[in-house]
């Protein structure tokens, strides 16, 4: 049994592992689609050693599975309560961006 620090530096690590812009961007992509590398760097506007590089942090992290298909590897997202984690993230960031503007509205008056 892990103690609270040990679990605090795995949810640190697999949090740094999620919240890194690139990766978000994959995850959010392949939110509803299995996709390989190629897929991935044309729909991103990255370079496929770049994709290829977050895709090996992610999946070191148990974030994404793949699956051979032919000459290629397609990834997915290896569990659905990933997307809900970063939905939520999403949905916090968003009430702060509202709460600001409304703080500022208030100032301006």
């Amino acid at each position: 049994m892990i103690n609270k620090m040990e679990f605090y530096n795995l949810h640190s690590d697999l949090c740094k592992a999620i919240f890194n812009p690139k990766r978000m961007a994959i995850i959010d992509t392949l939110r509803n689609n299995k996709m390989n590398v190629s897929d991935l760097s044309e729909k991103l506007n990255t370079s496929q050693s770049n994709i290829s590089q977050h895709l090996a942090i992610l999946k070191s992290k148990s974030l994404l599975v793949s699956e051979k298909g032919g000459n290629n590897t397609y990834y997915s997202i290896s569990n659905p309560k990933i997307l809900k984690a970063c939905d939520l993230v999403s949905e916090i960031i968003k009430d702060k961006s509202k709460n600001d503007n409304k703080i500022l509205n208030e100032m301006a008056k």
